[in-house]
C-alpha cells in the first residue's frame, strides 16, 4: 500500500521523531474528518499541543483531533464501534442540570470505515548528546537518528500481506535544522529494509506556516499538524505533562500505550496490531542500544 509520511519532533526529555503513515487511498476521507471537527469546534487557526491550558473552541478541537488519531491507527474493525465525538456545548436545566452535548463525527463500526494510518514514535533519550563530534552538524545527527526510527518502524509495521511504500516524506520546515535536509543521510544510507519496504524519496521540508508564500500545501499542513499533536501527547503519557488540561486531551492515547506495555502477545489480538511502533535508543559503552519506553509515573491516568 502507498503511504505519505509526516514528521514531526519534541524535545522534552530527549529528542522525539513522530512519523505519521497515512494511506494515499484513504487521504481526503481522512482530511475530510479533520476538516468537519474544525467545523464543528469552531477552531480554524493551527493545531499544536504547546501552550494549551484551557479549555474553549481549541480544547474540543484537539480533543477531537486526538481522538480521531487514535482511531485512525485501527488496523481492523473488531467488536465495539469506536465513536469519534466533539463536544459542543453545555446546557444547564433545573431537571437534568448540567448537559453536554456531543456530535458524532465518525463511528467506526465497520472495515469500510478503517483508516488504516500507521505511527512510529522514536526517542534518542539523550537528545543526541553522546553521539560525539563525527557528524558535520547537530542536524546530521538529528537525520541519523530519523533514518533509525523510520526503518525499524516501518520494518516492524509492515509485512508480506502488507507493504508499505512511502510516496512522499513531509517534515516541519527545515529553518530549525539551519539547513535543508540530507536526502542522502536519511534515505541514501539505509540498509536491512524488508522486502515488504520501500521508499520512493520524494522529500518536501517546507514549511508548515501558511502565512509564508513558500509553504506546502494546505492538507500536508493538516497532517503535520495532526502529527505534532501525535507526539506531544504520546510523549505526555509516556512522560510527565505540563499540566492537566494538556493531560486530558492526550487521554484518547493512553489505551495505545497500555497496550504497548502490554506484551506483543496481547497486542496481536487488537484491532491497532500493527497500526504504531514505540521506542526509543540510547548508547551505552559507545554502542547504540534500543528497547521499548519503560511506563511512566502517568501509567494511572484514567480516561473519563
Amino acid at each position: 500500500m502507498d503511504y505519505d509520511l509526516y514528521h514531526d519532533e519534541s524535545k522534552e526529555g530527549g529528542y522525539w521523531h513522530g512519523m505519521l503513515l497515512v494511506p494515499c487511498e484513504k487521504r481526503n476521507c481522512f482530511l475530510d474528518y479533520l476538516k468537519k471537527i474544525r467545523e464543528v469546534s469552531e477552531y480554524s487557526n493551527p493545531i499544536f499541543l504547546k501552550e494549551l491550558n484551557a479549555k474553549g473552541n481549541r480544547f474540543n478541537c484537539i480533543r477531537s483531533w486526538s481522538l480521531l488519531g487514535a482511531a485512525s491507527l485501527m488496523q481492523y474493525f473488531k467488536n465495539d464501534p469506536y465513536p469519534v465525538v466533539v463536544k459542543e456545548s453545555h446546557q444547564y436545566s433545573k431537571d437534568a442540570g448540567l448537559k453536554t452535548n456531543y456530535k458524532e463525527i465518525l463511528k467506526i463500526d465497520s472495515n469500510e470505515k478503517i483508516i488504516g494510518a500507521k505511527f512510529i514514535l522514536f526517542r534518542d533519550r539523550d537528545d543526541h548528546s553522546k553521539m560525539g563530534d563525527v557528524y558535520p552538524d547537530h542536524a546530521a545527527k538529528i537525520e541519523t537518528t530519523y533514518r533509525m526510527g523510520l526503518k525499524g518502524g516501518i520494518n516492524w509495521l509492515g509485512s508480506d500481506e502488507n507493504s508499505i511504500n512511502i510516496k512522499s516524506i513531509h517534515f516541519d520546515g527545515h529553518e530549525h535544522y539551519k539547513r535543508n535536509l540530507d536526502k542522502e543521510r536519511i534515505l541514501g544510507r539505509i540498509n536491512g529494509l524488508r522486502g515488504y519496504c520501500s521508499i520512493e524519496g520524494n522529500i518536501d521540508d517546507k514549511t508548515s506556516d501558511l502565512s509564508k508564500t513558500d509553504c506546502q500545501d494546505y492538507n500536508d499542513c493538516q497532517f503535520l499538524q495532526l502529527t505534532d499533536l501525535l507526539v506531544g501527547g504520546f510523549r505526555t503519557i509516556l512522560g510527565e505533562e505540563k499540566n492537566k488540561i494538556q493531560r486530558e486531551v492526550s487521554l484518547p492515547l493512553k489505551g495505545l500505550v497500555d497496550k504497548w506495555h502490554g506484551g506483543q502477545t496481547r497486542m496481536k489480538n487488537s484491532r491497532w496490531y500493527k497500526g504504531y511502533w514505540l521506542s526509543e535508543c540510547w548508547i551505552e559503552n559507545e554502542k547504540w542500544k534500543f528497547g521499548d519506553f519503560k511506563p511512566g509515573k502517568n501509567e494511572q491516568l484514567k480516561l473519563i
